[in-house]
């Protein structure tokens, strides 16, 4: 499957009506619809945590949008692109401005301290609310439902804390 252009027939010929989600087997590709767009997710195994989505209008299936997403989390990461009805870059925003450790800067302090994403539960960023300082929060399972949440610095990449917290499952 080319990974640049949205395979309309394939999608077609596996959907089935409503909301669809299409993946080959032993693919890093999911084809979807959402609104007025086809979407194309390309989704690496691990270690790669980093992601591509491109947009396609549902009119001409010209590329509309790119950018970078992270599992376990979905941040978009990197620039995102717009592009107009011809395929010209309308726009481009960045959604690393406010935090000035990247995630590959993110990863590489948590190899050096030895934590591993193999069972990573989940992976945030924001601005705190108290202090004004962006953060980086990852979350790995340790033993279901036991994780470790790890809060990062994005400015000086330092751990802030180590929290193990019991997930709260509704049965």
């Amino acid at each position: 499957m080319d990974k640049d252009n949205f395979d309309l027939p394939l999608y077609l010929a596996e959907e089935e009506g409503g909301v669809y989600s299409y993946r080959e087997l032993d693919s890093d590709i999911t084809l979807l619809e959402f609104g007025g767009y086809y979407i194309k997710q390309i989704e690496p195994d691990y270690p790669n945590m980093v992601c591509t989505q491109l947009s396609f209008s549902k009119e001409d299936l010209s590329l509309r949008e790119r950018g970078q997403y992270l599992k376990h989390g979905g941040i978009s990461i990197g620039v995102w692109e717009t592009f107009d009805e011809l395929g010209r870059l309308s726009s481009s925003e960045d959604m690393d401005q406010q935090y000035p450790l990247s995630w590959s800067e993110v990863e590489q302090i948590l190899k050096d301290n030895k934590i591993s994403l193999l069972t990573a539960y989940s992976i945030s960023r924001y601005i705190d609310q108290e202090t004004n300082k962006p953060i980086w929060s990852i979350s790995i399972t340790i033993k279901h439902p036991t994780i470790v949440r790890y809060t990062i610095d994005a400015q000086t990449g330092a751990i802030i804390s180590k929290k193990v917290e019991k997930l709260n499952i509704i049965q």
